[in-house]
Formats: structure tokens, C-alpha cells, sequence
């Protein structure tokens, strides 16, 4: 996907099931190339058939970057908060 949206302020939670062959991960941030927006907003490296839960409280409403760390190029989008 390359949009995830959430509503400001309230918990939020995301399940990244690596369905994959090669390790990924899922991080939020504050733009591209910027800083966490929470320090529960980064997911751990997952094996390919692992899952995980990310859960956070949705910062501010704005628009936001989320990707795999492992495969930023290839793997990111927008976190759309209201």
C-alpha cells in the first residue's frame, strides 16, 4: 500500500505480515529521511512468514512517511493522519 491513514491522537495499530521472501521491517517517521515519530514506530526485522503488531499513539494531523528500512527505495508511502 502506500498510504496508511489514522486519526490524530488516537492509539493506533498496524499488523505487518511478512508474506515476502527477503527480511522487512515498517517504521514511521517524520518525512523522508526524518526522524521517528514515536519511539514505538519502528517495527523489528521480520523473517520472511513472521508477523507484528505496531502500536503508537498517532502523532498530530499531518502527513507522514512510513517504509521498510530494509527496502526504503522500493517500499514507503504516506502516513496520513486527521
Amino acid at each position: 500500500t502506500t498510504q496508511i491513514k489514522a486519526t490524530a491522537g488516537q492509539p493506533f495499530t498496524v499488523t505487518l505480515a511478512n508474506k515476502g521472501t527477503a527480511i522487512h521491517n515498517l517504521s514511521f517517521y517524520t518525512a523522508k529521511g526524518g526522524t521517528l515519530i514515536d519511539p514505538k514506530a519502528e517495527g523489528g526485522l521480520l523473517k520472511p512468514g513472521a508477523t507484528e503488531q505496531i502500536a503508537f499513539t498517532a502523532p498530530a494531523a499531518g502527513t507522514y512517511y512510513f517504509q521498510c528500512d530494509v527496502h526504503p527505495d522500493q517500499m514507503f508511502g504516506d502516513f496520513i493522519v486527521k
